[in-house]
Order: structure tokens, then sequence, then C-alpha cells
């Protein structure tokens, strides 16, 4: 965590390598699938995305398993980050549910500011291609009114 907030994808990468596999021999899945959305996030700092789609989804599809909705030592702005990159990275996902149910968890204010980052990030042509895959996240960041 401390070395995601430094900026310093390249040696968390390094570092949790060996962490995710002591993780994965003793069946700790929560921190498994936190491990694997930190090391998505890192690759994808890193500019390698086949890496982070990889880890993205082992991430997801653990906690799918377990069904986590909470993660305890993600700051809830990393888990927002992880889901909207998840999401624009691979947009037609059997996850989709799930994503959902965590976004309906998460702050709005957070999601938001995920969504922005993203875009922002992204070039012109990838946007558009995400921009549908992105929609139900951003509708579960709106505001509900209830009359």
């Amino acid at each position: 965590m401390i070395a995601y907030d430094m900026d310093a994808p390249e040696a968390l990468l390094a570092d949790l390598s060996g962490v995710i596999q002591y993780f994965d021999r003793t069946s700790y899945d929560l921190n498994f699938a936190e491990t694997c959305l930190l090391m998505g996030l890192s690759a994808h700092q890193s500019r390698n995305t086949a890496a982070a789609q990889h880890w993205l989804k082992s991430g997801f599809e653990k906690a799918q398993q377990g069904n986590y909705t909470f993660f305890p030592l993600l700051k809830p702005e990393i888990l927002a980050r992880a889901i909207v990159l998840f999401v624009s990275l691979l947009p037609a996902t059997p996850l989709q549910n799930y994503l959902l149910t965590l976004t309906s968890r998460c702050d709005p204010s957070f999601v938001k500011q995920a969504l922005n980052e993203r875009l922002t990030d992204m070039k012109k042509q990838e946007r558009q291609k995400s921009l549908d895959a992105l929609h139900p996240i951003y509708k579960q960041a709106l505001p509900h009114l209830n009359i």
C-alpha cells in the first residue's frame, strides 16, 4: 500500500510477487484478491496492459468466488480505480454484476474521480470504446432519489 502511494510501480510489482505466492499457497483468498488488484494497478502504471488485465481479472475473480464486498487493506479510492480500470480494459466481462455491487458500496466521489482520471488518461479512440462499458458504473455513482 505504501509503495503504491509513493508512485513506485516497478518496486511494488517486485515486492508483491513473493507476497502473492504466499497468499496463494496459504489460501488467504481475500489478501490474494487485494494483492492482485494492487498488482494490476501497478502494472497499468508501468504501462503493462496485459499484466494489468491479468492481475485485475485474477483479483476480481477470486473476490467474487469468496463473495467479498469489503477489502480492509485497500483504500476505497484504490478499489474504485481498480473497478474502473478493469471495466475499461475488459468491457465484456462476466463479472459485471459483481463489479456493480462493489461500485454501489464505494463512495460516489471516489468512483467519479476514478472515472475522470481514467477517461482523461485514455486516447480518444479508446475513450469512445470504453464509454459504453463504463456507463453502468457512472450511473451507479449518481445520487439515488427516493420519492
